[in-house]
């Protein structure tokens, strides 16, 4: 939304959805019934949004930017699965839960100039990453085999469940994104 725009009264259907924020937020949503309620938020917040019709206002002089992801129910989902090396287990200072309900784990990672995470897993589910700095990263996978990766801040992607690996940010900066899994995104 542009600086103090307005977007007219619209639907987020059930189950809801979870938002990331872009930019910093100051917006002040009118409910179908009248309600009136103004939200703020910080570039990098997570939120689950319950299912709601609304319009919204842009309060602020800027640009309001988020990541809006609605999940759909599958017909075949699966309980989430478990890993025995799940990241926010084995590296609890380096990946936070920062959201989390039946349908979606939302997880911060922070990794500081050339520092290098423990192996991990994800789980066998499909998720959302969205890059809130640049990333310079090499990554170690278990069978003795390495990539690199460069995206830039703002790039949203899909990523297909991986094999165990390990991070190691190549940069003099450090390196933050958000990891939206979907628990019932399963192949």
């Amino acid at each position: 939304m542009g600086p103090h725009e307005t977007m007219p009264m619209h639907q987020h259907p059930a189950p809801g959805a979870v938002i990331v924020f872009l930019t910093d937020r100051n917006n002040r949503l009118t409910y179908f019934d009248g309600a009136v309620k103004t939200f703020q938020n910080h570039a990098g917040d997570v939120m689950w949004s319950a299912p709601t019709t609304h319009k919204s206002e842009n309060l602020m002089g800027g640009q309001f930017a988020a990541l809006q992801i609605e999940p759909k129910p599958a017909a075949n989902s699966k309980p989430f699965p478990k890993e025995s090396i799940d990241a926010v287990t084995v590296d609890p200072a380096h990946y936070q839960v920062v959201a989390e309900n039946e349908w979606i784990r939302a997880i911060k990672l922070t990794v500081n100039p050339h520092e290098k995470l423990k192996m991990h897993k994800h789980p066998a589910t499909g998720a959302v990453v969205v890059y809130l700095s640049d990333q310079d990263m090499r990554q170690f996978h278990a069978d003795g085999t390495s990539r690199e990766s460069h995206y830039k801040a703002g790039t949203v992607r899909w990523v297909p469940p991986d094999a165990a690996h390990q991070d190691e940010n190549l940069s003099d900066k450090p390196f933050r994104l958000i990891r939206i899994e979907l628990k019932q995104a399963q192949n």
